[in-house]
């Protein structure tokens, strides 16, 4: 039970970085068009 909660957990705070990184990419998309492609769309 433990088990299922904490790899719940852990999908969950990947999935927010993953947004994370996507919103940042879109940010820095706009300042910066050329630079930091590495950051859109989150993970590989």
């Amino acid at each position: 039970r433990t088990e299922e909660m904490r790899e719940l957990f852990q999908t969950d705070m990947k999935d927010k970085k993953r947004k994370q990184r996507v919103a940042w990419g879109c940010m820095n998309e706009r300042k910066n068009p050329q630079g930091l492609k590495g950051w859109n769309g989150g993970d590989p």
